[in-house]
């Protein structure tokens, strides 16, 4: 029984890590604009600063189950 629960933990751990990392990879992109010059140096970054919502958390969440899974549509 004790190694179910190690198991099931490991399990879960490595699930919340993989959404979370595969989701911020991806929702990336329309937060943060780079803005270079004509020479091809960065100028500036800008962050659009977003409220946090539960949302976010069960997106994440729903997001890993199903890419772990091979079921995810392309994200656009």
């Amino acid at each position: 029984m004790k190694d179910l629960i190690f198991f099931i933990c490991f399990i879960i751990i490595f699930l919340f890590g993989f959404s979370i990392s595969c989701y911020s990879l991806i929702g990336t992109s329309n937060k943060i604009k780079w803005i270079y010059s004509d020479n091809g140096k960065l100028n500036h970054i800008q962050i659009n600063h977003t409220k946090f919502h539960f949302q976010i958390i069960q997106d994440v969440i729903n997001y890993g189950i199903w890419k772990i899974f091979a079921q995810v549509d392309p994200i656009r």
